[in-house]
């Protein structure tokens, strides 16, 4: 499977879409609308352990969106840290209820050079001033 995602993006990762700025990585591509440039992404959007750990976070008629893929290039500088729900941009604020789950899947070993995501254990009860920390 993890070929033929590759084999269906390979036409939209040639390095020449690279990110706008750092957040978004000046040596990282992204492809967006992903299902349109690769329908077999679809198997693992649907896979039935991530769906199992969805349907227990969210409640009833949840939409499944917002699908893109990240090719992380050498020389990428680390990503700021940053809360991956958008929800202060809405203005809810912290305490709030989950309203979103992000999943990613790796076709590559996450390593430091490539752009391994860090977790931060208990930031998600940081007050909301608070939005950043430092690598």
């Amino acid at each position: 499977m993890v070929e033929e995602i590759r084999s269906e993006l390979a036409p939209f990762c040639q390095g020449k879409n690279l990110g706008r700025n750092n957040f978004e990585g000046r040596h990282t591509e992204g492809v967006y609308v992903l299902l349109t440039k690769a329908p077999s992404v679809a198997k693992i959007i649907e896979h039935s352990g991530v769906m199992a750990i969805v349907n227990s976070l969210l409640p009833n008629n949840y939409l499944l969106s917002a699908a893109f893929s990240i090719l992380v290039h050498p020389r990428e500088t680390p990503q700021p840290f940053h809360y991956d729900d958008a929800a202060e941009r809405l203005g809810i604020n912290k305490p709030r209820p989950r309203f979103g789950v992000s999943t990613i899947w790796a076709s590559d070993d996450f390593t430091q050079n490539n752009g391994a995501t860090e977790v931060i254990l208990g930031s998600h009860r940081w007050p909301e001033a608070r939005v950043s920390y430092e690598h």
